[in-house]
């Protein structure tokens, strides 16, 4: 049976919130022990700019210290971890008008024109990775935000900055 709008909004909005508590947990211990001890061994193995690949919580750790440090590239191999439940709720919404927005963020640490680029291409990615989840590609539109609405307004390069929201 379809859900009602008030029942999916809700099924959503309480997806989105228990994964941000659990993910800001998860962020706390990666920045403040992981991250170093990452750039560390790279420092020793004498890399520079590696491509770092990740499965789960290990593709939010090769993200985060991408957002620190040079990196050619981030692989995150498990995506699931961050979007799998909306990918759920987006199939079962599957030929209905529903329209999704799907922004695309990133920090001031480049060029508008270039940060605008980066936010596109991220919200590209997501919106490709939940089309492969079963998504309707006619449900999701795209847009980048550049580095014009961060979240850390205090903090214009912080990582929290460089991110994808979903929502109506």
């Amino acid at each position: 049976m379809p859900l009602t709008d008030d029942e999916y909004v809700a099924r959503v909005e309480g997806a989105a919130a228990s994964l941000r508590a659990r993910n800001a947990a998860w962020l706390e211990a990666i920045n403040h022990i992981k991250v170093p001890a990452v750039h560390e061994a790279v420092r020793a193995a004498g890399l520079h700019r590696p491509v770092l690949v990740g499965h789960s919580i290990g593709g939010v750790l090769a993200t985060v210290y991408a957002a620190e440090h040079p990196a050619r590239a981030v692989l995150n191999i498990d995506q699931p971890l961050l979007a799998g439940p909306f990918a759920e709720v987006l199939r079962s919404k599957k030929g209905t008008a529903r329209q999704i927005k799907v922004t695309g963020h990133a920090d001031a640490s480049g060029t508008p024109e270039a940060n605008q680029q980066l936010s596109v291409r991220r919200a590209e990615a997501v919106k490709e990775y939940l089309v492969s989840k079963g998504a309707d590609p006619a449900m999701l539109t795209i847009y980048g935000q550049g580095s014009k609405d961060p979240a850390n307004p205090a903090d214009p390069l912080a990582p929290e900055n460089r991110r994808v929201e979903i929502g109506r």
